[in-house]
């Protein structure tokens, strides 16, 4: 744990962890957290905060930390698996999440999540303590898996994020790569296909008893266990606060409503933007953050 700054009353350190979730990649076994703490005041709440894919740099998502921590709340960034300094060589950050291939996505958003819960471990060791998780787009749809895997987790901000993979795969501006890659490989899958097998994926959820049945599914349905749905099927009664985009073309707004109504419909905000302009609502969606949390 090595201190970067110290400003506004605000501590940032560089804290990094080794992950336990196994995998072939060096880059990724070791975790990086950007951990802010109130420099004065005591620690009311902790925050952990997951980013979204691509290669943009962090800094535009520090408003966040530093407005929480001045009001009490620690907030820990966690660098998500293969992104950032966590991206394996010959990759760009996010791009490893585009794969075609389910078992190894089910793993790296598995590794995700479970590099909350170690997260969530090794900050009760400095005497951290009422775990809250908000999560941006991709990291959105690790925060749910998280939250249903950790029950420390009080509560959840989902910020521009869905669920129902099919929907987001074959509707999604962002997943045009996914596509191409399905179009050009020997896997057979087509948006036909795809909706052949999700045909099946309503029955699956209203199976769902326990996380254990999760993997209970034939393998050309794999991509049922990693989706944010699949998740959210145990999330029902859970504090949970949601920011959408009304013009999102990344997160299609059905993806979002289905999402909503796997919750149990919990609080929603559509903000008057699109998927990556959201960020311009920052003050926004920190206040009622600041609210949600401390109520």
């Amino acid at each position: 744990m090595k201190l970067i700054e110290e400003a506004r009353d605000v501590q940032h350190y560089l804290l990094t962890f080794d992950s336990s979730y196994p995998t072939k990649y060096e880059e990724v076994k070791k975790a990086y957290v950007h951990l802010f703490l109130p420099g004065k005041e005591d620690i009311s709440h902790t925050l952990i905060l997951l980013h979204g894919t691509g290669g943009r740099k962090l800094e535009h998502l520090y408003y966040f930390p530093y407005y929480f921590a001045s009001n009490s709340i620690a907030t820990a960034i966690l660098i998500l698996p293969y992104h950032y300094e966590r991206t394996p060589k010959g990759h760009k950050s996010g791009d490893m999440i585009m794969d075609i291939d389910n078992a190894a996505l089910k793993s790296r958003f598995m590794h995700g999540a479970m590099d909350v819960g170690a997260l969530i471990r090794v900050l009760k060791d400095k005497g951290l303590s009422h775990f809250s998780i908000m999560g941006i787009s991709f990291g959105g749809m690790i925060s749910i898996m998280a939250m249903a895997m950790e029950k420390e987790i009080e509560k959840g901000i989902l910020v521009v994020t869905g669920g129902n993979f099919e929907y987001i795969t074959w509707k999604s501006v962002a997943t045009k790569v996914l596509r191409i890659k399905y179009e050009s490989s020997d896997s057979g899958c087509t948006a036909k296909k795809c909706h052949e097998i999700h045909k099946a994926f309503r029955g699956y959820l209203n199976g769902l008893k326990d996380l254990k049945d999760i993997d209970k599914v034939e393998k050309e349905q794999e991509c049922f266990t990693y989706d944010p749905l699949t998740y959210a099927h145990f999330l029902k009664g859970r504090p949970i606060l949601m920011f959408n985009a009304i013009f999102d073309m990344f997160i299609p707004r059905r993806a979002t409503l289905e999402l909503w109504e796997e919750l149990g419909r919990p609080e929603l905000h559509w903000l008057f933007s699109g998927h990556l302009s959201s960020i311009l609502y920052k003050k926004k969606i920190a206040r009622h953050i600041l609210t949600f949390l401390t109520r």
